[in-house]
């Protein structure tokens, strides 16, 4: 009676594998998909990779900065729909940073030794799908704010806060920073609360720190994302480094015609 119950129990098991189950995909398989995709979606272009994205453009990135995409970096119409661009910011300019050995990056684009790492983590969608360039401005109804105008720079609280909270720290609050300027929509920055450990509100851009902060970036429309931008005295460099950056993404942006360098306004 147990055998045959237990044969049962098999039974059921294999006609729910075979209407339901899946076969894990091995690393070796995973691998073989990337490069059927990669070759299949990407143009190959003199140095550079052409990408058609979700966005409903289409960019070119340099072979040696884009690497091997993975699998579910494509849509099913093989479309990009992300994308983690590396940068290193070394006194003012901005250079694509090597990613992977199968392409080697020009020698006039060689890395300094020591430098700021800027990494770019972009997601690409239908512009309609996306949060307006409007509602970026996180510090708007947030008290009490502190501006910087030198670096560009807003501090306001991270969290709503009341009036009875006690200091964290040399700060009244932990802070968001945002840079504000007319050209383009705010970007938000967060970092470690420790960083600001021997700052006030009057000297915050002094912060020194050790690794990084996050912010949180608008491009384009259908384009935006995350980065983290460190070390050192970050807050001094946003209003720097992340137009640095759009400067450098709208030179890759492939117009209609097939001109590469983009008019379009960023929102």
């Amino acid at each position: 009676m147990l055998t045959n119950s237990l044969c049962l129990v098999s039974i059921a098991l294999l006609l729910g594998c075979s209407t339901g189950c899946h076969k894990r995909e091995t690393v070796t398989e995973l691998e073989a998909r990337a490069t059927r995709l990669n070759y299949d979606c990407r143009k190959s272009s003199g140095k550079n990779f052409v990408y058609r994205t979700a966005a409903g453009f289409s960019i070119v990135v340099p072979k040696w900065a884009s690497g091997s995409l993975r699998p579910e970096q494509y849509d099913q119409d093989c479309k990009l729909t992300n994308i983690r661009l590396v940068f290193a910011w070394d006194a003012g300019r901005l250079i694509s940073v090597q990613q992977g050995g199968e392409f080697l990056a020009p020698p006039e684009f060689k890395v300094p030794e020591q430098y700021d790492s800027l990494v770019i983590m972009l997601d690409f969608k239908p512009p309609k799908d996306m949060v307006s360039p409007d509602n970026w401005e996180y510090c708007k109804d947030m008290h009490p704010q502190f501006n910087y105008p030198k670096f560009e720079l807003r501090m306001c609280p991270q969290f709503k806060v009341s009036a009875n909270r006690q200091p964290l720290r040399t700060l009244p609050y932990n802070p968001r920073f945002e840079v504000i300027n007319e050209k383009h929509p705010p970007y938000s920055v967060t970092c470690n609360p420790d960083y600001f450990a021997k700052v006030g509100v009057d000297n915050v851009h002094e912060a020194e720190v050790k690794y990084s902060c996050r912010g949180y970036w608008y491009w384009r429309p259908g384009a935006a994302g995350m980065f983290d931008l460190g070390s050192g005295k970050v807050l001094q460099k946003l209003h720097l480094a992340m137009p640095a950056a759009e400067r450098l993404l709208n030179t890759w942006v492939v117009q209609d015609d097939g001109t590469i360098g983009s008019t379009l306004p960023t929102h």
